[in-house]
C-alpha cells in the first residue's frame, strides 16, 4: 500500500492533462465538459472573427504557449492547445481586438487531441510591393515587419483594423 503523497513507480511525473486522461480511460468513459471558476484550464475562442487581425499579442503574451501563430504561404492562423491553458486570461486582457473569450473549463477528450484553430486569414498579395504579403502580422507587431499602405478594399475589411495606430505591450508591462 502506498502511504499518503506517494505515487506508484514510473508515474511520478505525470502532468495533470495526462492522469485526467488516465482517470478517464480506466472508468472507460469520458465525462461531459467540466465548467466553473474552479477548473484550472481553459477554453478560448474568438468571436467577431472579422474583427481578428492575427496581429499576435495573445500569442505572445501567454506565458504557457496555449496560444499560437502558424504561417504558411497561403494563410495565417490562430491555433490553441487545451491542454496548456491554464485559464489566466492575459490574452484576453492584452487582445487589441477585444475577440477573444475565455471560459474555465475542462474538456477530457481535447486534452490529447490535436492542436485547433481558432481563426484564419488567408494571406494578400500586394501588386504595390511586387506581390509581398499584404501583412507580415507577427513581424508587423510593434511596428517592425513591412505592412502595406495601399488601402483596404470591402473585400478585404478585416485590413482597415490593422496594427497601424495601436498602443502595444512592452516585454516589461507583459
Amino acid at each position: 500500500m502506498l502511504a499518503q503523497g506517494e505515487a506508484p513507480a514510473g508515474e511520478q511525473d505525470l502532468s495533470l492533462p495526462d492522469i485526467l486522461i488516465r482517470l478517464a480511460t480506466a472508468f472507460r468513459r469520458s465525462p461531459p465538459v467540466i465548467a466553473g471558476e474552479d477548473v484550472p484550464f481553459g477554453q478560448v475562442r474568438v468571436e467577431g472573427t472579422v474583427a481578428c487581425t492575427l496581429c499576435g499579442v495573445c500569442a505572445q503574451i501567454c506565458p504557457t504557449q496555449a496560444l499560437g501563430l502558424t504561417h504558411t504561404s497561403t494563410e495565417e492562423a490562430l491555433t490553441f492547445k487545451h491542454a496548456a491553458c491554464v485559464a489566466c486570461g492575459s490574452c484576453v486582457e492584452h487582445c487589441p481586438e477585444h475577440v477573444l473569450r475565455l471560459e474555465r473549463a475542462l474538456d477530457i477528450n481535447q486534452l490529447s487531441g490535436p492542436v485547433q484553430v481558432r481563426h484564419r486569414i488567408g494571406q494578400h498579395a500586394c501588386k504595390g510591393a511586387a506581390g509581398a504579403p499584404l501583412f507580415a502580422w507577427r513581424g508587423s507587431v510593434g511596428g517592425a515587419g513591412t505592412v502595406c499602405n495601399l488601402p483596404a478594399r470591402p473585400e478585404h475589411e478585416h485590413q482597415r483594423t490593422c496594427v497601424a495606430d495601436r498602443q502595444w505591450p512592452r516585454g516589461d508591462e507583459a
